[in-house]
């Protein structure tokens, strides 16, 4: 039997090609190329206290010279940065107990601290605690002889320096203070008659706060040694020898010097 292929039949061929060519080519054709995902930067997470002129909360913003050097350092490591400022020990707590923490600062050392904190193998300052008082020196003041201080004696929560004082006789601390501003404003208020504070802090914050006071000599606690600090639970443990290296190389170059000039 012999099929004659007519002009029609050829043409209902080809609309039939056609058709299949369209099916089978719809999902190349719908197909969207993939675009290209930048990576997103790692983020770190910091925890500090409002420690002018080292840190200085000002509303939204915190500046200061060591939060502008852990600033500038994830920057150039290329990690988005998110800081933190709470009371002291509460940002020594969530690095000590939770992984929320990656950096917190500035530290100074003591046994129970370096349990769970990292250290740069170089610290960025070295401070001294002083006592301040209204007026003159106390009477019978050696420098020694903590127990001729007026008291009590404010000093703000979580510092280090607290435990030394806790085991003089005489000495009644007030520990009731989350910082240095909310203890120098106890003592412009006499609620406390003495003030432990670091001299740098004491400087600036006597000047912003417009309180009289008289410095004692020799410091309480001389010749402390102040760092960033990495948490050991931290999620990035490539983290302090990566910060170790910008610091310095922030040294060399003199950005910290700069930095630090600001505040002065």
């Amino acid at each position: 039997m012999v099929h004659l292929v007519t002009q029609s039949n050829i043409n209902i061929i080809l609309r039939v090609a056609i058709v299949a060519l369209f099916v089978f080519s719809l999902p190349e054709l719908l197909a969207v190329p993939a675009k290209t995902v930048s990576a997103t930067q790692p983020v770190i997470n910091a925890c500090t206290v409002d420690w002018p002129p080292f840190t200085i909360a000002n509303g939204n913003s915190i500046t200061g010279i060591d939060t502008e050097i852990v600033q500038e350092a994830a920057k150039r490591m290329g990690y988005q940065l998110n800081i933190s400022i709470i009371p002291w020990k509460r940002c020594l707590q969530l690095a000590r107990d939770t992984d929320q923490i990656d950096i917190v600062y500035s530290a100074s050392k003591s046994p129970d601290r370096e349990k769970f904190l990292r250290y740069t193998s170089k610290p960025l300052h070295t401070l001294n605690f002083v006592f301040a008082v209204k007026g003159n020196s106390p009477n019978g003041w050696t420098g020694t002889n903590y127990s001729v201080l007026p008291q009590p004696i404010g000093i703000p929560l979580g510092y280090s320096v607290t435990k030394k004082l806790k085991d003089i006789p005489g000495v009644t601390l007030d520990e009731n203070s989350n910082n240095d501003l909310q203890n120098i404003q106890k003592f412009k208020n006499n609620r406390v008659k003495t003030i432990v504070m670091e001299r740098t802090v004491l400087a600036h914050l006597t000047k912003t706060q417009d309180v009289k006071v008289t410095t004692l000599d020799p410091p309480v606690d001389g010749g402390k040694e102040y760092f960033i600090t990495v948490s050991n639970k931290s999620k990035h443990p490539e983290l302090l020898p990566k910060l170790e290296l910008e610091i310095e190389k922030m040294r060399s170059d003199g950005t910290i010097d700069a930095i630090e000039k600001k505040y002065k």
